[in-house]
C-alpha cells in the first residue's frame, strides 16, 4: 500500500467507521487540509508483511495512545484521540506522519549519551535508522523534524502533528525492549568488530557503529571474494612489494589480539616506480581504494579523526611530501602512539583522548628523514621506528615489481591492477575478521610462536631493541598474509607472504645500516661526516715531537678553523684537536654533546685525558694552553 501525501476524510478514521472531517477536529489540529505532498512514500513488502493491519504502540507514559497503520489505505502513524462531537465521544485515529518504528534504545559504552533508534522508509523505499538524541527531544524538536524530512520521512506540517511525533518517539517503547550498545569507533569491541552496517562476532550487547564521517564509504564492498582473489590477490605473487602491503591490512585487526603497538611502513623511491599500486592492493581489501586512500597533506587533527576512523585496519596515506614538514614528526608520534592529544570540555574538564590502534601505509619520494631535514629539523630514532622507511624498489629492475605477469611493461601492470581493485573490494576484509572470529580461542598463541619463529630467523647476533621492535611489526605482517591464505582468500603459497616479509626487512636493516642503536648510528655517522668534508680543510696540520705540537713549516690559509690536525703523534698515529665550542655547536648539532663524547670515546673514537676527563689540555701553537676534544683516526675507519 502506498502513501501519496494526500490526507482523505478516511483518514480520520481507520478504525472501520468513516467519519466526515469535522471543523473542530481540524481547527484543532487533529488534521491539515488540502494536499501536503504529492510524492509516494513507498511502504517496502517486507515491513508491512511482519505486521498486521492495526499495531497499538506500547508506551512509557502520555496522554495519546499511537497506532501504526500498515495495510490500511493509508499506512502510517496515527493518534487515536478522543473528541466530543454533536454531545457524543468518539474515538478517532488521526494521521500524523508516514510510518515510524522506534526499534532501539542506544546508549554508549560508558552507559551515556542515551538515544532512540528509529526505523523508516523515504518516498523512494530507502530505509533510513536514525537515531535521535534524548537530550534533543526535550528541547530541539523543530531540528529533528527537519532533519527527519531531509531524510525523506512525510510529516503533516502542522504544529499538532509535530508535536504528536516527537511525542510518540519519546515515549515509544521499543519492540522487545531492545537495548543497542552505540559506538562511533570502528573496530573491536571484546569478541565484536563494529562496522558500518553490521557486527561480526557474539558477544552479550548487540552493537551499531553510527558516524556521521564521509569517510564511511571507504568500507565498501564490490564484486566477489573469488573476483578479488584472481584479479587482484593472485597478480602479487613474486612481488615482494606487493605481498606485504596486502599483507599488512590482513594484519592491522590482529593488533589488538597480538598487543602489538601501532606502526608505520614508507615505501620511497622515484617517481613513476609504482609505489601507489601498493597501496591501491592494500586498500582494496578493505574496501573502495579511492575512498580508502587518504592524503598526508591533512592538519594532525585531522588525521586523529581519521585514524579513529581507521581503528583496527590499515590506514593508507599517499604522498608523505605533501605533508607540512613542522608537523609531520608530531604526526608520526601521534599516530605510532595510538592516541590523539588531550582536550578540555566546555567545562574546562579533561576529556578522553582519542585512541585509536592502527597499522599504516605510506609511500613517497623522499624518506622522512629527508622532508623534515627540507626545514632542517632532525628525524628522531623514535620517528623513524614508529614509520619505517623502506626502500619501494627491491632491485629487480621493474621499480616496485619483480615480475609483470606478462604485461609489457610494469605501467600496463599498475594500471591493470588498480582497474581491477575498482571492481573487488571489501570482501576480503569481512571474510577475514569472520576467520578471526573462529579462531580467537587460539589465535593470540598462534600470533605469538610465529612471531618468535620468525625473529629468530631474521635477527642475527645482538640486536638493538629498536631493531627487534621493528622486527616484531615485520612478523605480525607476515602472519597476516598467512592468516589470510590459510583462510582461502588470497590464493598464495602459505610461504608467500613470510618470504616478502624477510626480503623487506633484511633490505630494510641494510638500508638502516645494520642492526645498532639507530641513534647511536646516526651520531657516529654526522661526526665522522664532518672530518671527512672538512679534516683538511678546517683543521691547522701540525707535528708532534717529544710531546709538543710544532706547527708544520709552511703557512696555511685555514678559514673557520676548527682545531689542528696531528700528523704524528705520541701513539705513531694522527688525529684531531677539535675546539669545544665547535665540537658542541657544529659537530654535535642536534645532540647533547656530552653524550656524543662517550659515545664516542665508548668506540675509541675519543680519547680521554689521564684523569678520566672527556676533554684534554694541549699547548696549541700560535694559541696557547687549551682544553680540546681528542678525537683519533678511528673516526675515520671504523665502521
Amino acid at each position: 500500500m502506498e502513501f501519496n501525501g494526500t490526507l482523505q476524510d478516511e483518514d480520520i478514521t481507520p478504525n472501520g467507521d468513516a467519519a466526515p472531517r469535522s471543523e473542530a477536529a481540524i481547527e484543532d489540529g487533529i488534521v491539515t487540509d488540502g494536499d501536503s505532498s504529492k510524492q509516494d512514500a513507498k511502504l517496502p513488502a517486507s515491513a508491512a508483511a511482519a505486521h498486521t493491519d492495526e499495531q497499538l504502540v506500547e508506551t512509557m507514559g502520555g496522554s495519546e495512545t499511537f497506532v501504526l497503520m500498515w495495510q490500511a489505505k493509508k499506512p502510517g502513524l496515527y493518534a487515536r484521540v478522543t473528541k466530543k462531537v454533536d454531545d457524543k465521544m468518539k474515538t478517532y485515529d488521526v494521521f500524523v506522519s508516514a510510518p515510524v518504528r522506534v526499534i532501539g534504545l542506544v546508549r554508549d559504552i560508558h552507559n551515556t549519551s542515551w538515544g532512540r533508534l528509529i526505523s523508516f522508509t523515504d518516498m523512494d523505499g530507502h530505509e533510513h535508522s536514525p537515531i535521535i538524541k534524548m537530550e534533543d527531544l526535550g528541547r530541539n524538536g523543530e531540528k529533528i523534524i527537519a532533519d527527519l524530512r531531509s531524510m525523506g520521512l512525510f510529516v503533516l506540517p502542522d504544529p499538532t502533528s509535530l508535536n504528536r511525533l516527537i511525542a510518540y518517539i519519546n515515549n515509544a517503547i521499543p519492540e522487545k525492549d531492545r537495548r543497542i550498545r552505540c559506538t562511533d569507533k570502528y573496530g573491536w569491541h571484546e569478541n565484536v568488530f563494529v562496522m558500518p552496517g553490521h557486527h561480526i562476532g557474539t558477544g552479550e550487547e548487540e552493537f551499531l557503529y553510527q558516524s556521521s564521517s564521509a569517510k564511511l564509504q571507504a568500507y565498501s564492498v564490490k564484486g566477489t571474494l573469488d573476483g578479488w582473489r584472481e584479479h587482484v590477490a593472485l597478480p602479487c605473487r613474486g612481488n615482494s612489494r606487493l605481498i606485504f602491503s596486502v599483507s599488512m591490512a590482513f594484519a592491522a585487526p590482529l593488533l589488538n589480539i597480538a598487543e602489538i603497538e601501532n606502526g608505520g611502513f614508507h615505501l620511497y623511491g622515484n617517481s613513476s616506480i609504482g609505489k601507489s599500486t601498493s597501496l591501491y592492493l592494500a586498500a582494496s581489501v578493505i574496501g573502495n581504494p579511492d575512498a580508502t586512500i587518504q592524503k598526508w597533506n591533512a592538519t594532525i587533527n585531522a588525521m586523529e579523526a581519521t585514524a579513529k576512523h581507521y581503528n583496527d585496519a590499515l590506514l593508507p596515506m599517499d604522498e608523505i611530501g605533501q605533508s607540512d614538514p613542522k608537523q609531520i614528526g608530531d604526526t608520526t608520534y601521534m599516530l605510532g602512539n595510538g592516541s590523539g592529544k588531550a582536550r578540555a570540555d566546555s567545562r574546562g574538564e579533561a576529556r578522553k583522548r582519542a585512541s585509536f590502534r592502527n597499522l599504516f601505509l605510506s609511500n613517497g619520494e623522499k624518506t622522512l628523514s629527508d622532508h623534515m631535514g627540507e626545514i632542517g629539523k632532525k628525524v628522531r630514532v623514535g620517528q623513524e621506528v614508529r614509520l619505517v622507511d623502506l626502500p619501494a624498489d627491491p632491485g629487480a629492475g621493474l621499480g616496485l615489481f619483480e615480475t609483470l605477469h606478462g604485461f609489457e611493461s610494469g605501467a600496463k601492470f599498475a594500471d591493470q591492477l588498480k582497474r581491477n581493485t575498482s571492481e573487488y573490494h571489501g570482501t576480503p576484509f569481512v571474510a577475514f575478521i569472520e576467520a578471526m572470529v573462529r579462531r580467537k580461542d587460539s589465535l593470540a598463541n598462534e600470533i605469538h610462536e610465529y612471531i618468535s619463529r620468525f625473529c629468530k630467523g631474521v635477527i642475527l647476533g645482538d640486536a638493538s631493541g629498536q631493531v627487534q621492535r621493528v622486527a616484531t611489526r615485520f612478523a605480525l605482517i607476515a602472519f597476516g598474509g598467512l592468516m589470510a591464505t590459510q583462510e582461502g582468500i588470497t590464493g598464495w603459497e602459505e610461504a608467500d607472504a613470510g618470504e616478502a616479509a624477510v626480503k623487506c626487512f633484511q633490505q630494510w636493516l641494510e638500508h638502516r645500516g645494520g642492526s645498532g642503536i639507530l641513534e647511536e648510528t646516526k651520531i657516529i655517522n654526522q661526526v665522522r661526516a664532518y672530518f671527512e668534508q672538512y679534516g683538511a680543510s678546517r683543521f691547522v696540520p701540525c707535528g708532534y715531537r717529544d710531546k709538543t705540537l710544532t706547527a708544520m713549516e709552511q703557512e696555511f690559509n685555514i678559514n673557520q678553523r676548527a682545531g689542528v690536525r696531528v700528523e704524528y703523534n705520541s701513539d705513531k698515529d694522527s688525529c684531531f684537536f677539535v675546539f669545544p665550542e665547535v665540537f658542541r655547536e657544529v659537530i654535535c648539532a642536534g645532540y647533547n654533546p656530552t653524550s656524543v663524547a662517550k659515545l664516542l670515546a665508548e668506540r675509541g673514537m675519543l680519547k680521554k685525558s689521564s684523569e678520566g676527563k672527556l676533554q684534554c689540555n694541549f699547548r696549541i701553537p700560535g694559541i696557547g694552553q687549551k682544553k680540546i676534544y681528542y678525537i683519533t683516526s678511528k673516526i675515520l675507519t671504523d665502521g
